[in-house]
């Protein structure tokens, strides 16, 4: 294992337990934001490329996961194919998510309805003090 790990691994699971158990939200709430606060204080020198002293400079590299070496992004020579926007299977895709969304939307209304017609018909009360029996056998 590695000796960061071992050494960080140690307050996180303190960290971890104290999340674990917390009974009083507030609390945990203000914990998060002072933690928030001091990793951005001992981060932000180096991610803002602010001139650092030697020693502290190279504190960083055992906590932030840095590459030490120039990080290049490869180039592709192959030719790519051309895609147009307005193409006849763009339009079929289209129209397939309006029908799909406009199905949607009819289900949700149909059901909507249906459970306002169900709970208006829960209040209704017969001449005799009764609710009505639903319909059925």
């Amino acid at each position: 294992m590695e000796p960061v790990a071992i050494v960080l691994g140690l307050p996180l699971f303190l960290l971890a337990l104290y999340v674990a158990t917390a009974r009083d939200a507030r609390r945990f709430v203000i914990g998060a934001m002072v933690a928030i606060v001091g990793w951005f204080v001992v981060v932000y020198p180096n991610i803002s490329a602010l001139p650092l002293p030697a020693a502290i400079a190279s504190a960083y590299q055992g906590i932030l996961p840095t590459y030490l070496y120039a990080f290049q992004f490869p180039v592709n020579t192959v030719a790519r194919p051309v895609v147009k926007l307005f193409d006849p299977v763009t339009a079929i895709l289209a129209g397939a998510v309006l029908l799909f969304c406009i199905v949607i939307a009819y289900w949700a209304w149909i059901w909507r309805h249906g459970a306002l017609d169900r709970s208006e018909g829960e209040d209704e009360v017969t001449s005799d003090g009764l609710a009505p029996r639903p319909p059925g056998p």
